[in-house]
């Protein structure tokens, strides 16, 4: 499993929050994480024991545009 997650690279340190929101998933041994962003700041790890995918998903919402992007 890959340490950076996708949104990683468009975060910037000291910039004020921005109206895009993201969802990522990780596989893991034990199960999956997905993490989830808020206005690009507000980061949480979701962890569901036990449960597997196939790939690992990445979605990104601009909330200003209404613009979707999923990378599978």
């Amino acid at each position: 499993m890959a340490d950076s997650w996708p949104i990683e690279s468009l975060r910037m340190p000291d910039t004020p929050a921005e109206p895009k929101h993201a969802l990522a998933l990780r596989m893991r041994e034990d199960g999956i994480v997905v993490r989830v962003w808020l206005f690009r700041g507000l980061v949480w790890d979701v962890r569901f024991p036990h449960v597997g995918v196939r790939s690992e998903p990445f979605y990104l919402l601009d909330l200003v545009s209404g613009e979707e992007s999923i990378s599978v």
